[in-house]
């Protein structure tokens, strides 16, 4: 990809939310994070993301449960949706932190991660 087409497609994302809107919107997932949290507490549930690969493509959703579930647990669960699945097609992956799951950890915004590269280039240090 040529730096033009790059730089075009960097300048859209960068300018497709205003600052004010993204801060409403950063005010409203650090109450969902907040509520998050809560809940946790309350029923000490975790995210897991999970993928499944099919014949339509990747989809992919998250499990709420207190441990990681094991592969065979989520495609059994899978089946009773989509006939055609096997073990090989799913992969549960490691727990998500509440903060990118609310998105409210930085990197997990582009629009703001764009805008703002020396703040970027801190949190990633």
């Amino acid at each position: 990809m040529n730096d033009d087409i790059l730089n075009e497609i960097l300048d859209k994302a960068r300018t497709a939310t205003p600052q004010g809107t993204r801060d409403a919107a950063l005010q409203l997932r650090k109450e969902a994070y907040r509520m998050l949290k809560e809940a946790q507490e309350m029923d000490q549930l975790r995210p897991f993301p999970v993928v499944h690969q099919g014949q339509l493509g990747a989809h992919a959703f998250i499990v709420w449960a207190q441990e990681r579930p094991s592969t065979s647990d989520v495609t059994l669960i899978l089946q009773s949706h989509v006939k055609e699945v096997t073990e090989e097609d799913v992969t549960v992956h490691p727990c998500l932190a509440q903060d990118e799951v609310a998105s409210i950890a930085f990197h997990t915004r582009l629009p703001d991660w764009l805008c703002d590269r020396s703040t970027a280039e801190r949190e990633w240090r």
